[in-house]
């Protein structure tokens, strides 16, 4: 008897082999894999029992008598390369929009298209028939669903330990996930909101996000999706506003992603859940630096170099250490003000909220200078475009 967990890609075939392995069922792998994996550190959490070379290029007679009483993962594009011997097979089942999104995380746009034509090419009924297939769903095993964890004891034959299944996941699973909260200000576009959050939680689906949206208009109500806040200092205001709440609620967070309304979606398409865990691992920040065609001074700084304010993200220690975000309540002295009354006159779409702006402009030139001050290090990202800067226009 053999015991065989498939399914495709991110479907849950790794939580399931660690399932079997911490139930006494031991996973078989080559010993050379099993160099590979003591080699890089990277892979010793990521379940990788398969032997590739051995599933799809053929067992022999002595690999058989290896395999007896032992667990092997397999694709399930290769279980016809399977010996023909006794064996049960765990089938992971996962919808196909949940395996989009976690591979989205990992793989490029061309190798999810190719996973997606594995998953319409297989035959389930056929699978059943060629094999005494046991299907558990990996969502309700996420929630240690007693049916389906009563389902695969009858039918390994072996009592299952809820609680060790319940530690695995949340060791193993639960703890691989980002915790970080968005905090959205939001004064006249309100239909960015919604298009900004759907696509975000499309594209990073390990990560959890809390959202506060902070509106600086007329009559919000006071929830975490729609927070009032003043305009005195612009966005900047409606960020403070948001960061009292992470306190007043009791957030546990990761990381703080700050968002305007006037946000591009060539930008935020650049956040992946890579860069969010070398953010928080490194305690590093993520932004779009923009050089100005000159150098300007204001406050006894000179800056040649920002961030744009539109989108940037902090780990929780730069949170705690940054303060306000409201580094100037007034303009400070400006030296050679040239560049500011261009872009005001010029490219600043609304000439009645020119003063407002400026204050915005000194404030956004202060947080590269203070995150590097304090320290901390950026991941850059950038748009696809190299065209100039479109800035948004209402």
């Amino acid at each position: 008897m053999i015991y065989v967990v498939t399914g495709f890609k991110r479907s849950g075939t790794s939580v399931m082999m660690e399932i079997l392995r911490q139930h006494g069922i031991r996973p078989y792998y080559s010993v050379s894999f099993e160099q590979t994996m003591i080699k890089n550190k990277q892979r010793k959490n990521h379940y990788y029992y398969e032997d590739p070379q051995k599933v799809y290029n053929g067992f022999t007679s002595e690999d058989v008598k290896l395999l007896e009483g032992r667990a092997i993962k397999v694709l399930v594009q290769g279980m016809s390369n399977l010996p023909d011997c006794k064996k049960k097979t765990i089938f992971m089942k996962r919808d196909w929009k949940d395996i989009k999104r976690s591979l989205r995380c990992y793989k490029s746009r061309r190798e999810v298209r190719k996973e997606k034509k594995v998953f319409n090419s297989i035959d389930m009924d056929k699978l059943c028939d060629e094999h005494q297939v046991l299907i558990v769903d990996y969502n309700l095993l996420l929630k240690c669903d007693r049916d389906t964890l009563n389902q695969l004891g009858e039918y390994l034959q072996i009592p299952i330990n809820r609680y060790k299944i319940k530690d695995i996941i949340d060791q193993k699973v639960t703890a691989k996930r980002l915790r970080i909260v968005v905090i959205y200000v939001e004064h006249s576009h309100v239909d960015v909101y919604r298009r900004f959050k759907h696509d975000l939680s499309l594209l990073l689906s390990p990560i959890d996000f809390t959202w506060i949206r902070v509106q600086q208009q007329d009559n919000p109500t006071d929830s975490l999706d729609s927070l009032t806040g003043d305009n005195t200092y612009r966005e900047f205001s409606g960020w403070d506003a948001g960061l009292n709440i992470l306190d007043l609620y009791e957030i546990d967070y990761d990381g703080v992603l700050f968002v305007n309304d006037t946000v591009e979606k060539d930008i935020y398409s650049k956040l992946t859940y890579e860069r969010f865990k070398k953010a928080i691992q490194k305690n590093m920040v993520i932004g779009r630096p923009q050089n100005k065609p000159v150098i300007v001074s204001h406050g006894g700084r000179s800056f040649k170099r920002h961030i744009r304010s539109n989108l940037f993200f902090f780990p929780k220690p730069l949170v705690r250490q940054y303060g306000s975000m409201v580094q100037y309540k007034t303009v400070p002295e400006i030296i050679d003000s040239g560049w500011y009354n261009y872009f005001l006159d010029n490219i600043w779409h609304n000439k009645s909220a020119r003063g407002g702006k400026l204050l915005s402009i000194v404030n956004e030139d202060m947080i590269l200078f203070k995150i590097k001050s304090l320290g901390y290090k950026l991941i850059p990202i950038f748009p696809n475009t190299k065209k100039k800067i479109r800035y948004y226009l209402t």
